[in-house]
């Protein structure tokens, strides 16, 4: 076609890997809620993986400004892919330390990607 313009691989991969991440991440959510409401010792526990990618995301913000965009892309799909494979193990598992693993490299990764 004459004059259409060509979208880049790596422009639809960003937000379909974000939303696949992030919807994997959903049974952590879940599985929080669950332990938060019914463990009278755990009512804070839902803050302990979004406090931790919270510092990990401004850290991988700082480390992002200083190296490359082909480094950046490839350290955010690592990331991004470990934390696939640890939502999966912790799902699989039934492991809560897993899948907050996971939502923690989730974020690292997006942060790095983005």
């Amino acid at each position: 076609m004459a004059g259409a313009r060509m979208i880049a691989p790596s422009a639809r991969l960003r937000p379909a890997a974000t939303v696949l991440v992030l919807l994997a991440q959903l049974p952590l959510c879940w599985r929080l809620v669950e332990v938060a409401r019914t463990q009278p010792y755990a009512g804070h526990i839902m803050l302990v993986p979004a406090l931790a990618a919270a510092l990990l995301w401004l850290e991988c913000r700082d480390f992002s400004r200083t190296m490359p965009g082909r480094h950046q892309h490839l350290i955010g799909v690592a990331l991004s892919a470990v934390s696939l494979v640890l939502s999966a193990r912790g799902h699989e598992q039934q492991s809560l330390v897993l899948e907050a693993l996971s939502a923690i490299a989730a974020v690292a990764g997006l942060g790095v990607w983005f």
